[in-house]
């Protein structure tokens, strides 16, 4: 057993396993910032630096980029957070049970190692949620391209 399967990660096994599923969000990169901030830690945010929302029927200027997605290597476990879940939380109900059995929170997936099938559940719902995302009235036109 290697140390990227067995229970007891150092933090060099987490930053190892949260540079892989960073990997998931590299396609993205063109059309987005796909900031490496530190090692283990990587956010996936619209390039502009604000954004204009749509809150009960009135436009708002929000002066920050958007994150759509974001990877932290954690004390104990890495975690990977998808935004979009959390404003389409239908997005979930085509997950795979055991991707769902990850999920801390809304839009908030935990693992301890690297796992390819995991991965796999993660890639399509990113770019699933990331398509209704683009697609949302809430957002003005052009904030994710």
């Amino acid at each position: 057993m290697t140390p990227l399967e067995g229970p007891f990660m150092t933090q060099a096994d987490r930053i190892e396993v949260a540079d892989r599923y960073a990997k998931l969000l590299q396609p993205y990169a063109k059309k987005l910032s796909l900031t490496h901030e530190k090692p283990g830690r990587y956010m996936l945010m619209t390039k502009a630096k604000s954004f204009e929302i749509l809150v009960n029927g009135k436009w708002q200027i929000r002066k920050a980029p958007f994150m759509v997605a974001g990877v932290v290597a954690n004390k104990s476990y890495v975690s990977f957070h998808l935004v979009p879940v959390y404003m389409f939380p239908d997005l979930i109900a085509a997950c795979a049970p055991e991707l769902k059995k990850r999920m801390q929170g809304k839009g908030c997936f935990n693992f301890q190692t690297y796992d390819a099938e995991a991965a796999r559940g993660l890639k399509a719902l990113l770019k699933a949620g990331l398509d209704r995302t683009k697609k949302s009235p809430m957002f003005k036109p052009g904030t994710f391209d």
